[in-house]
């Protein structure tokens, strides 16, 4: 069954705009990296006052 999906996903292309690659990104993973990094500040500043 693999062998038949590799050469069948050979013939086929479909495109998908770099655009929507880069924004799914950044929802998914840029977002929530900035998110916890701020919220570790915020931690560590409330500890230390």
């Amino acid at each position: 069954m693999p062998v038949i999906l590799g050469l069948y996903s050979r013939s086929i292309s479909v495109p998908v705009p770099i655009g929507t690659i880069l924004i799914s990104l950044t929802e998914i993973l840029i977002l929530p990296l900035i998110a916890g990094q701020l919220t570790r500040i915020y931690i560590e500043k409330s500890v230390e006052a």
